[in-house]
């Protein structure tokens, strides 16, 4: 399990439950299974971009929110952190 899925496993966690939204709730709204969201919130898969803007929207919030700061990797540094990568979208 990489540190870098559990910790936006964590955030996705913190926003649906700031919401009072369930797992099932959740899955709903995305068209996905509840135990991928569970997948998900235990960092279990890596979520795929697509799947970050759609619960970014769901949440009102933008994917960004999900991803950690550069004192998070920094002190996390070889602990199997990947990359992250920016990308523009026109």
């Amino acid at each position: 399990m990489e540190i870098i899925n559990v910790f936006i496993g964590d955030k996705l966690k913190a926003f649906r439950e700031k919401r009072k939204m369930t797992q099932e709730e959740l899955a709903d709204r995305i068209n996905l299974s509840r135990a991928s969201i569970v997948n998900m919130e235990e960092g279990r898969h890596t979520i795929l971009l697509k799947r970050l803007y759609d619960i970014a929207n769901v949440f009102d919030i933008e994917v960004i929110d999900f991803l950690p700061d550069e004192k998070w990797v920094e002190k996390n540094k070889g602990k199997k952190v990947r990359k992250i990568i920016t990308y523009e979208f026109y």
